[in-house]
């Protein structure tokens, strides 16, 4: 703890928070009610930033997978475990925007059309749709709203409506998922009202059973903060996050500190449910947003280096629509919390004043932290032992790196041995040294 009498890294994320948050649920614990007789409902400021990251994501990970000249197919599985009604109200014009069933329809028929647009032959994009929904008028809703929508009509015989809880249909969905073929690519929507919802166990049983599933998950750490006591409700909280050990700790932030126990808290979590989420990499940014009074994480959990990196892409795309206090380059709070100094720490918005800093601190970390391998490191390998350590992305990365072997601080070496010129462009299988550590062709390369 510093003077102030914050814990290290924390004062600069209380400075930046609104006060007097209020949760506004109804009575069966619903940000959103849909009701067929009003108008949807409109839609949270935090939450199109929300929508508009996870379009985006789709599109682009169909690019990606998609790539291929010769590629006649492509099949994937989304799933949206807490639908909603399918439609809301903009928060500033009040016009009807889709909600997130809707968008992944759009976006996979987006999809299709981009990717039929420089290929000879026709490419076919055969993706499975299951839209959970555990309230039954709001199931009713969504299924009017199916029903009317053109997108959701060209992929009529690929949607699956679920009328019950995500818990509960999960098992049936990922049978389904296995049964379509082998690959199994999946993206799981996890976009919880609270913070509740969504056990550990269950994303664990996803990875477990669906290796090339992600899971893009949202988590209200304010709520989760509101309401820690010593009830048997937030013991059954407790319980579905795994975090029962971790009680009296909760407690003890709660009541030792004023203004600092969120973040506080927010500390203790996120390292957790990366660590048991059964993933290999994850992002744990803050939606950013000035008309919101609540912290939202959107959390993307997968096993592959790949689609972090494309995740990481679209925050930098997005400036200013993402939030993380911490540090920048191989120390980004998330990552190490016993490594968080106590300098004050301004938000990181992945602007440009946010590259710039997460270059400076590249420039001087990237050494240090190849001298670790003695005998060099591939960069596609050095990328995905580093990449829960930092807000760049791969490109960003091979930039810095780049720099650094035209000012001899890091030297690049082909697969077969052969010495590349200083300030080239990285390619994955080029291996990279310290001179001063080893000025010889390292021993991987001979």
């Amino acid at each position: 703890m510093n003077n102030d009498g914050y814990l290290p890294g924390l004062k600069s994320f209380v400075d930046a928070k609104p006060k007097n948050h209020v949760a506004q649920l109804d009575k069966k614990g619903r940000l959103y009610r849909w009701d067929p007789k009003e108008e949807p409902p409109i839609l949270g400021s935090h939450s199109l930033t929300k929508h508009k990251i996870i379009r985006a994501y789709l599109e682009k990970y169909v690019a990606i997978l998609a790539a291929k000249p010769f590629q006649e197919e492509f099949r994937i599985s989304l799933v949206d475990g807490f639908s909603g009604g399918g439609v809301y109200r903009h928060p500033l014009t009040k016009e009807i925007i889709s909600g997130s069933p809707l968008l992944m329809l759009e976006a996979m028929n987006a999809a299709e059309i981009s990717a039929n647009e420089w290929r000879n032959k026709n490419f076919s994009l055969k993706a499975d749709f299951y839209f959970i929904e555990k309230d039954k008028v709001t199931f009713a809703y969504l299924s009017k709203q199916l029903k009317q929508n053109r997108d959701a009509y060209e992929r009529k015989d690929n949607i699956n409506t679920l009328n019950g809880g995500f818990s509960k249909e999960l098992d049936r969905v990922i049978s389904s998922i296995k049964a379509s073929g082998r690959a199994n690519r999946a993206i799981f929507l996890l976009d919880q009202y609270g913070y509740k919802d969504v056990t550990l166990a269950n994303m664990r049983k996803i990875f477990k059973q669906l290796p090339n599933a992600e899971i893009i998950l949202t988590f209200a750490i304010d709520w989760f903060a509101d309401f820690i006591n010593e009830t048997d409700k937030f013991k059954s909280a407790l319980r579905n996050l795994e975090l029962l050990d971790q009680k009296e700790v909760l407690l003890s932030l709660r009541k030792q500190h004023a203004d600092d126990w969120r973040p506080a808290v927010q500390h203790v979590l996120h390292h957790h449910f990366f660590a048991r989420s059964g993933a290999a990499y994850y992002t744990p940014f803050f939606i950013h947003s000035v008309d919101s009074h609540r912290a939202y994480w959107l959390l993307h959990f997968s096993r592959h280096s790949k689609a972090r990196d494309v995740m990481m892409q679209l925050h930098w795309e997005m400036e200013n629509h993402f939030q993380h206090f911490g540090g920048s380059g191989l120390s980004m709070l998330g990552h190490d919390p016993r490594k968080i100094n106590e300098t004050k720490l301004l938000p990181f918005e992945f602007d440009s004043a946010a590259a710039e800093q997460t270059n400076t601190s590249l420039l001087e970390s990237l050494p240090r932290r190849f001298s670790e391998f003695k005998n060099g490191i591939s960069f596609d390998q050095f990328c995905d032992i580093v990449a829960n350590e930092t807000p760049a992305t791969k490109a960003m990365l091979g930039k810095n790196i780049s720099d650094l072997s035209r000012e001899k601080e890091l030297a690049i070496f082909t697969s077969d041995g052969r010495k590349r010129r200083n300030g080239v462009k990285i390619a994955d299988d080029d291996v990279i040294v310290v001179p001063r550590q080893k000025l010889l062709l390292p021993t991987s390369c001979q």
